[in-house]
């Protein structure tokens, strides 16, 4: 997660990429999830009126590819995009953990 440690608790973070393939987009996101940081962070519902989300099957179970969105070049006339937005929900020690909570 790199810099994200310095995103203050309550801040977000918005993971975007310009392609739908799924190890640059669910798989990043379910990695940085599972690292010892990602137990600061929340996935929220990014877009909730947006009609395509995530996929499963790529790391993060169906409640979690929900939370993510997918625009298709076909069907909203653009070049495809990912995104996810995560909540900074505890702080992370010295050694990139999270406490409190």
């Amino acid at each position: 997660m790199g810099r994200s440690a310095l995103l203050k608790v309550g801040g977000k973070l918005v993971y975007s990429t310009c392609s739908l393939n799924p190890v640059e987009n669910e798989a990043v996101v379910a990695a940085a999830l599972a690292s010892p940081a990602g137990a600061c962070w929340r996935l929220v519902h990014a877009l909730p009126a947006w009609p395509r989300r995530g996929v499963e099957g790529a790391g993060l179970s169906p409640e979690e590819a929900a939370m993510c969105i997918r625009c298709c070049p076909r069907r909203d006339l653009c070049l495809g995009f990912f995104i996810a937005c995560l909540d900074r929900s505890t702080d992370i020690d010295g050694a990139g953990r999270a406490v409190g909570g």
